[in-house]
């Protein structure tokens, strides 16, 4: 849905009426490089942003190559400008190594534009494994990418560059050729393809970092930018997934499938309600009981709507068979939870079958592509071709079959125990849970003995009335449950409690928890006023909600909802997720140090928990590193509690 307009004209720097542009006599190709390589010098001499594009002949850095580069810089009076076009055809180019060579040794307060730096800076490391060394280290990387996806943050707007300069410049930018840079020589059309996608950059910078500073977001693009370099290095890292032992768990699960179908037609078949309400002429079953070739039972637990026609006939009212809507019928009709049970099994042997294995390469390693930022701030995995990281199922044995890609390394893992909640106590400054975190006591213990009015030695007791749970697992649950912005219904549904039962919990919670509450209250009551939200200082990222009108009574309710949920979640989420990126540009700084003797490659960071390989010698060494890097980003933002309890693990495997 399309921002309100009238908040998109406060929203964006109007624009100049020109762009500076340049004349097809300054442009300088590699044929007499000797003159262009004197006339680029002399202008980086006085300029010194350089804006860098790629073109590939594939979208995969691990499997397809650069073929051309682009470098452009405007000279003194910023009226012309040189464009240097390199034909490197994937392999090492003397002509662009000289010139980045230069720029590296007076690189003084120079600026390395891109846009989408971790697209070009993915091949830039494979096509010159030096280029982190000594390049990057030496200019400031900028990237309009990112600073777009910053300031436009929640508002759906695409960030791509030709959707970008049509918005804040009204320039058209062709993008038809974008595929066919395949070739050894270009055309003058393709010429000015190159050219278009670093001239208008260093204008667009300029306009973007004015909003960036009037907006207090430059400290947040910043890190979204410094970060790139640690997601690259994970991505290009990967792991060693044993195929075999994937395979094993897949045939498991099969036949966890059949056996459970089979639990199912039991079920029916010695429950003489169930199996009168069987239809004759149902559908066959896809998958039949060849123990049990004459089994009546031929529903096809594959089918919603089959199942839920049947669950309707025995009296549990539905309208879909998600989990989440059948689960509360499961203590009255035991046949729900083998169903659950079902499609959660069935669900791992189609997502995490064989067809997985397609995404490992020759040599056995798995790669995953990261998005350095949500709405929320957090990073996401996976995309086409790729696979989502943090969709791997922590138990079932999924995890254990991604091992470490060196002979003899090992993983150095460690996460922010309780972060979500540490942020909320923090933010809020709600006594007890300050007093309980700093001390290190149980604080769903403590919550659930002031909700249930039990003592705390009594918290892990497990009432009728809760139907196997105890007090402090419900408490658990209410805890994340209120930074989420749950409401009564979806709490009912997690909990599998009625409706009345899950509102008296909020109500007794909040009450109990006057400053939580009047956080939450406030960043809802903040975002439903301004139509965004912020996280946490010094990283003070900006969420707008595109569906928000100045006029409220213009949003339903429904929205409204979504939007006050959202608020308090976003400043608790998206402040975890700074934290987390910061522990990892620290971390990588670190390793890269030249006086650093350890060897590490950081290899993927899963919400709030980070992960290492290094050789088994170094464990230890990494091991302190990585703890150390993860207190001082979250000293760093916050200052009531300190980082404590961070402790760092070592396996052979990958483990949660």
């Amino acid at each position: 849905m399309i921002h309100n307009q009238e908040n998109l004209q406060k929203f964006y720097v109007k624009a100049p009426n020109e762009v500076v542009g340049i004349t097809r006599k300054d442009i300088k190709i590699v044929d007499n490089f000797t003159d262009c390589f004197r006339k680029f010098v002399y202008a980086y001499s006085y300029n010194k942003n350089i804006s860098m594009d790629i073109e590939t002949n594939g979208l995969d850095p691990f499997k397809n190559q650069i073929t051309y580069i682009t470098l452009y810089i405007e000279t003194l009076d910023k009226e012309s400008g040189l464009v240097v076009v390199l034909n490197v055809s994937g392999s090492i180019n003397t002509n662009f190594v000289n010139l980045i060579s230069y720029i590296e040794r007076n690189a003084t307060k120079a600026n390395c534009i891109f846009h989408n730096s971790k697209f070009d800076l993915s091949f830039l490391l494979n096509y010159i494994p030096d280029f982190n060394g000594y390049f990057l280290k030496a200019v400031t990387l900028k990237d309009t990418y990112i600073n777009e996806k910053v300031l436009t943050n929640g508002l759906n707007l695409s960030c791509s560059l030709d959707e970008t300069l049509l918005r804040r410049f009204n320039v058209p930018l062709d993008k038809t050729l974008q595929t066919s840079f395949n070739t050894p020589t270009l055309s003058n059309a393709q010429y000015d393809y190159c050219i278009n996608d670093c001239l208008y950059l260093p204008d667009l910078l300029t306009v973007q970092e004015s909003e960036l500073k009037e907006k207090c977001l430059v400290e947040i693009a910043k890190l979204d930018t410094d970060v790139i370099l640690p997601l690259i290095e994970c991505e290009s890292t990967g792991m060693r997934l044993d195929q075999k032992e994937w395979i094993e768990l897949y045939e498991k699960n099969t036949k966890e499938c059949a056996k459970l179908i089979k639990d199912l037609a039991t079920i029916i078949e010695t429950n003489p309600t169930y199996k009168a309400l069987i239809p004759r002429d149902n559908q066959l079953d896809l998958f039949p009981d060849p123990e049990n070739p004459k089994s009546t039972i031929k529903i096809n637990w594959d089918s919603s709507s089959q199942v839920k026609s049947f669950f309707n006939a025995i009296g549990i009212n539905i309208d879909n068979v998600e989990e989440k809507t059948i689960q509360k019928f499961q203590y009255d009709h035991p046949i729900i939870k083998t169903y659950i049970d079902y499609k959660k099994t069935k669900k791992l042997t189609t997502t995490y079958g064989t067809g997985f294995l397609e995404k490992v390469d020759e040599n056995g390693i798995i790669r995953t592509n990261f998005t350095v930022s949500v709405a929320t701030g957090r990073m996401a995995s996976g995309g086409k071709g790729s696979y989502n990281q943090q969709n791997i199922p922590a138990s079932g044995g999924f995890m254990n079959c991604f091992k470490p890609v060196g002979k003899d390394w090992v993983f150095v893992y460690a996460d922010y125990p309780g972060m979500e909640l540490i942020l909320a106590a923090e933010f809020s400054g709600e006594d007890s849970w300050v007093e309980a975190i700093n001390n290190g006591e149980d604080l769903h213990g403590k919550v659930a003995s002031l909700v249930f009015n039990v003592p705390e030695s009594e918290v892990r007791n497990k009432p009728e009335f809760l139907r196997g749970k105890s007090y402090r697992d419900i408490a658990k649950t209410i805890n994340f449950a209120s930074i989420y912005g749950t409401s009564k219904y979806g709490l009912a549904n997690s909990l599998n409690v009625s409706i009345e039962e899950a509102d008296s919990f909020l109500k007794a919670y909040f009450k109990n928890l006057p400053k939580l509450t009047k956080f939450l209250k406030d960043c809802s009551n903040y975002g439903l006023r301004n139509g965004y939200i912020r996280t946490a200082k010094p990283y003070s990222r900006i969420r707008y909600f595109s569906e928000w009108n100045a006029d409220n009574s213009l949003i339903n309710k429904a929205s409204l909802g979504e939007i006050s949920r959202q608020c308090g979640n976003t400043v608790v989420q998206g402040s975890g997720a700074n934290i987390a990126k910061k522990a990892l540009i620290l971390l990588h700084e670190r390793l890269g140090d030249p006086n650093c003797e350890v060897v590490a490659r950081i290899t993927t960071c899963i919400h709030d928990a980070i992960y290492v390989q290094c050789p088994k010698e170094h464990a230890q060494q990494v091991s302190n590193m990585l703890v150390k890097a993860m207190e001082d980003a979250h000293n760093e933002v916050l200052k009531k509690i300190p980082a404590k309890g961070i402790e760092a693990f070592v396996s052979d495997k990958w483990s949660k």
